[in-house]
């Protein structure tokens, strides 16, 4: 088997293992980077790099974060996670930017199956491991939140919303001739979502559903929000207590502990407003800021504080740049890909990112490295998308995607 074929086999296991078992899949991106040196791919990985504006500009603040980092090893650590990350996601877009564009979707698909199906097996055999402090049991006592294997109930949700974007864009926009598995898996992660009890995932779900709403006026859509609010009311008032009353939820340990941890996050970026403390450093220095932190927090439950903290103003201003110029594509190609088969992938883009936008205000998940590299292939697929319709249409589209399908051109 040649080199090709079998970088081609590693990133099918690469995007399975990417939600199944996230250390392997880091692995596998280790693997197939040797496997990407040895075909002398780098060269043309990094100039997919160049020329994304936004991406580049992260990659630039976080190297300045890293260079002014006060725990080096730390911030080194987490440059390799994000090198990895990248580099992943632009060798996904080369490889399958041709005939293997629907592989990716299809591998998606069928983890998304398997996955929910682990975690409702979670669910009614009771074989949950939960840890103690991801729910306010004096509030609200011992909660079943299945999590499935992303070892989170809050990590699970993110996923279930980003994958319940996708799913539903590609359904509106009758997209789902031939894929079996596209409505059973819209039911499969709605009820998942439920089961999480992530009040935060199912925000950022009402928040993705009201834009897909606004660009398509469907009552199959409507209805499908009235049914998860009712879902999400009833389970939530199952209990003893309403879990969704304003006031339970003003008193939830969850949420002051929160707000402590915000108040921490606020005080290290005051510390070094401009570069940050260096990226991969926040778990380390949060405790340090707010005398109610007695041990060591992972992040900082909003990503907005999180980048702020971590990169400062320059990371900041390059997120947002990178978010506002990706969802201005995204919306860009949506109207001008009528009638194509990939236009779902612009709709499902711009409503995931919504999500992420929305969880992120009171999460931080994203930055966890199991969703993180999760969102990878999600980016990627919106991205091989967006090839294939500057192949279809390039005279209307930027220069930029017409470039990088042309480096893209050359069959691996």
């Amino acid at each position: 088997m040649d080199l090709s074929k079998c970088l081609i086999i590693l990133l099918y296991s690469i995007t399975a293992l990417s939600v199944v078992c996230s250390p392997l899949a880091y692995l596998g991106i280790l693997l197939a980077l040797i496997l990407v040196i040895k075909q002398d791919l780098q060269g043309r990985l990094f100039s997919m790099l160049v020329r994304s504006k936004g991406m580049l500009l992260i990659a630039l603040s976080i190297a300045v974060s890293t260079v002014a980092s006060r725990e080096l090893l730390f911030s080194a650590a987490a440059d390799v996670l994000f090198i990895f990350l990248v580099a992943f996601c632009y060798t996904l877009i080369y490889v399958f930017s041709n005939t293997k564009k629907n592989y990716l979707y299809q591998i998606l698909s069928w983890t998304c199956t398997f996955v929910c199906l682990y975690g409702l097996y979670q669910f009614f055999t009771g074989d949950i491991h939960g840890i103690k402090s991801w729910v306010d049991q004096k509030s609200f006592g011992s909660l079943t939140r299945i999590y499935s294997t992303l070892q989170n109930p809050n990590v699970f949700a993110g996923y279930i919303v980003i994958n319940l974007c996708f799913f539903i864009s590609k359904y509106l926009h009758n997209e789902k001739q031939g894929d079996k598995l596209l409505a059973p898996n819209i039911i499969l992660l709605s009820v998942c979502l439920i089961l999480t009890y992530s009040r935060g995932g199912f925000l950022s779900l009402l928040a993705a559903m009201l834009v897909m709403l606004a660009f398509k006026r469907e009552k199959r859509l409507v209805l499908y929000i009235a049914v998860m609010i009712a879902m999400f009311y009833l389970y939530n008032s199952l209990g003893k207590l309403n879990r969704a009353d304003i006031d339970i939820i003003y008193k939830d340990s969850s949420n002051t502990y929160r707000i402590e941890i915000w108040k921490a996050a606020i005080q290290v970026f005051l510390k070094n407003p401009i570069t940050g403390l260096g990226i991969g450093t926040t778990w380390y220095h949060l405790s340090t800021y707010s005398n109610k932190l007695f041990k060591y927090v992972i992040h900082a439950h909003n990503i907005y504080l999180q980048i702020a903290a971590e990169l400062g103003l320059l990371g900041l201003s390059a997120f947002i740049y990178f978010t506002v110029s990706e969802l201005i594509h995204s919306l860009k190609l949506w109207f001008h890909s009528k009638g194509s088969s990939q236009r779902y992938a612009f709709l499902g883009f711009i409503c995931s990112t919504t999500a992420i936008l929305a969880h992120g205000m009171f999460d931080a998940v994203i930055f966890i490295p199991s969703l993180a590299i999760v969102y990878m292939n999600y980016f990627a697929l919106y991205k091989l998308a967006a090839a294939s319709i500057a192949m279809e249409k390039p005279l209307k589209l930027s220069s930029y995607m017409q470039n990088i399908h042309k480096k893209q051109a050359v069959q691996i």
